[in-house]
């Protein structure tokens, strides 16, 4: 997953990566974004986890959004408001 502080997929990035391997329906969980807390604007999803559910606070609490693939604007809701994400396989 590559995080965005721009909508568009543009402005600074950072990669993540799952240590156990291609995306399956269990999927990942990023319980807290640490510094990128509240910059996300747009992300890319690879090797086939293209369901993902962003969380307003840290530990996958406070109000969500479920997206699905690539996403090039978190939308106004959950623009800069994003702490954690659980991402996985359809």
């Amino acid at each position: 997953m590559t995080w965005y502080a721009n909508s568009r997929f543009q402005g600074p990035l950072h990669h993540v990566y799952g240590n156990w391997g291609p995306c399956d329906r269990n999927g990942y969980g990023f319980s807290n974004l640490h510094e990128w807390n509240n910059r996300i604007n747009s992300f890319q999803v690879f090797n086939r986890c293209t369901h993902i559910r962003a969380h307003a606070n840290t530990n996958y609490s406070g109000t969500h959004q479920d997206f699905l693939g690539n996403t090039s604007f978190v939308g106004h809701a959950m623009i800069e408001n994003i702490e954690s994400f659980r991402i996985w396989a359809g």
